[in-house]
């Protein structure tokens, strides 16, 4: 992976010199589009390596799998989530926005003494421009947000979720100076644009096996304006527990 990121990163610097002093050839702009295009998808792809590690899948021989919770804390809903949670016995990490945990500062010590994790998740959630920010501007999302969590939950996150899981080369170095592992999925339904019940869960359904990260979102609503969460994630957890799954925290090394 670090060959592929290196060659990505060298090619982008290279290729355009080599084009401009090529008289910018047709070969030489083939290139520049060879390159773009598996830079894209490096940036774009959720679950592609070339920038760095992204956890998908743990390993693991015990009928467990991972379930991530994004977007949050999104008020009292959080708390009835985890009621939802616990009456299935089931435990989940939550990937919370900075900025959104100052409107209930108490929530964050409750996740973890009812025995959830929580994640870092960037400081306001920039989907559509994280992937274009810079290594200062990234830095600072990730560690405003790791800060507010800490001084909130009292301890520092060491897991991180890209929003949309998009990210670029600068992603990983800020994470290997900060200590932090990305977490990506392998089970997901879509409801961060999608609110068809059925479609949401019928996707995650297919990949619901032992070692799987599953992620939904809070804060998404249905058409009738009720949190789509309370709609998912009740269908989910039976699913899991139909398949004598559990719904564990497990430790990455």
């Amino acid at each position: 992976m670090r060959i592929i990121r290196w060659f990505l990163l060298l090619a982008n610097l290279l290729v355009p010199l080599v084009w401009g002093l090529s008289g910018f050839s047709l070969w030489g702009a083939a290139a520049m589009f060879i390159v773009h295009m598996l830079s894209l998808w490096a940036t774009f792809w959720p679950s592609c390596q070339w920038w760095g590690e992204v956890t998908c899948e743990f390993e693991t021989d015990a009928p467990e799998l991972w379930l991530t919770i994004d977007d949050g804390p999104d008020g009292e809903h959080t708390r009835v989530v985890m009621d939802v949670l616990e009456k299935s016995h089931a435990c989940a990490t939550f990937f919370f926005i900075g900025k959104r945990c100052h409107n209930d500062p108490g929530l964050l010590a409750e996740v973890e003494r009812r025995g959830h994790g929580i994640g870092n998740h960037t400081q306001n959630h920039p989907a559509y421009m994280f992937w274009l920010m810079g290594p200062r501007r990234v830095s600072r999302e990730l560690s405003e947000c790791s800060l507010t969590i800490e001084q909130l939950a009292g301890s520092r996150p060491t897991l991180f979720r890209a929003p949309a899981g998009i990210r670029n080369c600068f992603v990983h170095p800020v994470l290997s100076r900060m200590k932090m592992n990305l977490l990506g999925w392998s089970a997901r339904g879509l409801d961060g644009s999608c609110n068809d019940v059925d479609k949401i869960v019928a996707r995650i359904e297919k990949r619901v096996k032992p070692g799987a990260i599953i992620v939904l979102h809070e804060g998404r609503r249905t058409d009738e304006g009720e949190p789509l969460i309370m709609k998912t994630l009740p269908r989910v957890l039976k699913i899991i527990e139909s398949r004598g799954l559990k719904a564990v925290i497990p430790e990455l090394l």
